[in-house]
């Protein structure tokens, strides 16, 4: 056999997981471990300790910088969110390698609960999704291939084709627009 021949063989290396792989993953066990511990605990008490709010942050809960990802809203939201985070994660993924996208999810999500803790620090509330994450990854695909044509279903229906930096402006404008009526007046 050609194996049984030392030069023949080849050293096996096996396949790293993927940053991406890791963050979906930790993105559903958050999930599941919110909706397990909603039965058990009050579900206020469980997101006290992981989602993010001024209170967690002034009883010096900072952990919850970077935890109010993992919690998601309903099903749906998490649905949406992995979807997109897997699309735009395996395109940025192959280009900027594992490292720069765990440094740019880091990044977005510390920026993100930042400014929004900033925004929210006499109005109270919690912070909990990965929408943060995704709209990084949008901002960052949009950057690297702004005329690049993106397909997508609305409402799971109508195909529609775009260009991303057209999809960033679009969202750009809607996030402004909510943060001047829905923010700001209260």
């Amino acid at each position: 056999m050609l194996s049984d021949r030392y030069y023949m063989r080849e050293d096996y290396r096996p396949e790293r997981t993927s940053f991406l792989i890791w963050l979906l993953c930790a993105i559903v066990a958050g999930f599941v471990i919110q909706n397990v511990f909603a039965v058990w605990l009050q579900r206020a008490d469980f997101e006290l300790l992981a989602a993010l709010s001024p209170g967690a942050l002034r009883h010096g809960y900072v952990w919850t910088l970077l935890s109010f990802p993992l919690l998601q809203d309903n099903i749906l939201q998490l649905i949406m969110v992995g979807l997109g985070l897997f699309f735009l994660g395996r395109e940025l993924q192959a280009e900027l390698g594992d490292r720069r996208l765990a440094a740019l999810s880091a990044a977005a999500v510390v920026a993100a609960g930042l400014v929004w803790t900033a925004t929210n620090a006499t109005r109270g509330g919690e912070l909990t999704g990965a929408t943060s994450l995704l709209l990084a990854y949008l901002a960052a695909f949009a950057c690297l291939h702004p005329d690049r044509p993106i397909s997508f279903l609305v409402f799971f229906v109508f195909p529609v084709t775009t260009r991303p930096k057209y999809v960033l402006w679009l969202l750009a404008f809607a996030s402004v627009l909510g943060f001047a009526f829905l923010e700001l007046p209260s």
